[in-house]
């Protein structure tokens, strides 16, 4: 029958450390085992664990040198050197190149390799979306500490400028490792920061040994089904050799964490490390840092590598993926300008700039109101209440730029996000119709919109930039008369916009004004790409007091969730925006 460990977990936390401890760390996890976790645990404890009666270094590095192969179809493998160390890329299907995590192995610092873990890096690109590099850092005894931690940090260096496909530097980066992996995480983070070298936006350590002093009270009282704290000794002589165990690189129990970025621990209830994790934890948290503990009841070492994987496994990989995921979004919302819900009134919730709206009347613009031809409607948006234009009209709600699109005239960068409800060939009335723009003192000096084509049926969905009127039309055309493929625009026939389902639109721009890079703007709807403008001279000359975001230019529909962000989004990040259950304020904090 399935039987209750978490009362077991809590009570054996506040045996070892008592009631203020367990009150410092609330997360301990309440939660039943698995009928699958209680078999396989007395399944686990009819064995011998390693190092019970011997240490086989020879056996030990046999059987965690292995290639354990993907179990999950889609995974691309790339095998590759960073500088004489191998490692090789784990990629699973929909995972994003941009968004790298470091995996370090486990082996107790004197075996183990990448290919042992290319099942487990599976599950959690998968989970997260990233794309996961396993390095082979240098063995103990051969190699004693720092070598291994020399070469994790150097991969976490190279993993930031080289993806699996390309020399391309990556959006976010994140380290992991379990075990011994574990410990080379935490002490990696902290050899970044004491050097001075770019840190990631993460850390997760799998059942890490944080105490080379061996001082861990679980060392004594937990019976580890997978490993003999008979071991410990051995492994500690083989990595620190004549190193200080007390030392934060060598124990990063002891270490600093001031500066760190945000840390996930998740241990086993029966394993003897599950106290270098309670301890790491707590440091963490007393050093100021956001640290997550999961202590898993029933679990045992590493119990996110077992295939197959336990309903506990699974989870933990999920919230793996949730932790980066996370620390995604809040990369992602820092480059977040401005965020307008229409929940409540057409002035943005959130701006760097003006969070006021404004209509232009003559040459003046002042203060926007709701009114009959741009409403808000309570619970009648994507996500809350929406903005609703039910007519064509004259009233055209703008927000100034003043750091909220950022233009200049050297270098300009930014994407504009939001939701439409409207059936284009219904609902609009003859003429062109743009939803949004972007507009400077001068149509003639630059003019950026999407636009649905003034009477064909069915309508087509355009976004367009014009940069200096000679540019894009040096006979002096009218915008109809030129050929499609001569204007700077992406065209959609039958883009898929309805009376009844929301369609998220986002258009970037790169490199505006940028006389030494390539100028590019995309179109994406509903996260996928449309079409780019590119091989145009983006040569703009407004005048950046007097530049606007306007909307609802002949518009006949719902909009919701505007957002602006200061640089071109990526491919994974517009699906990332696309994908938010609660839409930006999933962000906005």
């Amino acid at each position: 029958m399935p039987y209750h460990r978490s009362r077991i977990a809590l009570l054996l936390v506040l045996a070892l450390h008592g009631p203020a401890f367990a009150q410092s760390i609330p997360d301990v996890m309440k939660r039943e085992v698995s009928p699958e976790g209680v078999a396989y645990l007395k399944k686990l404890n009819q064995r011998t664990p390693f190092g019970t009666n011997d240490f086989n270094l020879d056996a030990l590095r046999r059987g965690m040198g292995s290639r354990r192969e993907p179990t999950i179809k889609g995974v691309t493998l790339t095998k590759v050197k960073i500088g004489d160390v191998a490692g090789e890329w784990v990629v699973a299907a929909g995972a994003d190149p941009e968004v790298r995590l470091l995996y370090l192995h486990g082996g107790g610092f004197v075996a183990g390799s990448g290919a042992y873990y290319l099942a487990q890096a599976a599950h959690i690109s998968a989970a997260a979306q990233c794309a996961v590099l396993l390095p082979d850092y240098r063995l103990a005894p051969e190699h004693p500490f720092p070598a291994g931690l020399d070469d994790c940090v150097a991969a976490h260096e190279w993993m930031r400028d080289n993806g699996p496909t390309a020399a391309k530097p990556a959006r976010i980066t994140f380290v992991a490792g379990d075990s011994a992996g574990g410990h080379l995480t935490l002490t990696t983070l902290l050899a970044l920061r004491d050097r001075k070298m770019a840190l990631p936006a993460g850390g997760i350590a799998l059942s890490p040994v944080t105490d080379l002093t061996l001082a861990s009270e679980s060392l004594k009282t937990v019976h580890d089904p997978i490993i003999s704290s008979k071991t410990m000794p051995i492994f500690r002589d083989h990595y620190l050799a004549r190193s200080d165990p007390r030392h934060p690189l060598a124990s990063p129990v002891f270490g600093d964490y001031k500066g760190l970025p945000p840390i996930l621990i998740q241990v086993g209830e029966h394993e003897m490390l599950r106290d270098d994790s309670i301890r790491a934890a707590k440091k963490a948290r007393a050093d100021g840092i956001a640290c997550t503990l999961e202590v898993w009841p029933g679990m045992f070492h590493v119990f996110q590598s077992h295939e197959p994987l336990l309903p506990e496994a699974r989870e933990a990989i999920a919230h793996i993926g949730a932790f980066i995921r996370a620390q995604d979004n809040a990369a992602l919302a820092k480059t977040l300008t401005l965020y307008a819900s229409f929940d409540k009134g057409l002035d943005a919730d959130y701006s760097r700039g003006d969070k006021q709206c404004y209509v232009q009347q003559g040459a003046k613009l002042v203060l926007a109101k709701a009114n009959d031809e741009a409403k808000i409607v309570a619970d009648a948006g994507r996500f809350g209440g929406a903005l609703h234009f039910p007519k064509k009209g004259t009233t055209r709600p703008s927000f100034k730029d003043g750091g909220v699109l950022g233009y200049n005239d050297k270098s300009w960068s930014a994407s504009v996000s939001a939701w439409m409800k409207i059936d284009p060939d219904k609902d609009l009335e003859p003429g062109y119709c743009d939803p949004i723009q972007i507009i400077g003192d001068d149509t003639k000096r630059g003019y950026i919109f999407m636009e649905w084509s003034k009477d064909e049926k069915p309508r087509l969905f355009r976004y367009a930039i014009r940069p200096l009127f000679h540019i894009w039309n040096p006979k002096n055309q009218a915008w109809h008369e030129i050929a499609a493929d001569k204007k700077p625009m992406v065209e959609v026939a039958q883009a898929p916009f309805a009376r009844d389902k929301w369609t998220h639109t986002v258009f970037t721009l790169e490199n505006i004004n940028d006389k030494a890079k390539s100028a590019v703007g995309r179109l994406y709807i509903n996260g996928k790409l449309q079409g780019s403008i590119e091989k145009w001279d983006m040569k703009f000359a407004w005048d950046p007091a007097k530049v606007l975001l306007v909307l609802g230019a002949n518009y006949v529909g719902y909009m919701d969730d505007l957002a602006v962000f200061d640089r071109a989004l990526t491919e994974a990040e517009v699906q990332r925006v696309y994908g938010l259950k609660k839409g930006i304020r999933e962000l906005y904090r």
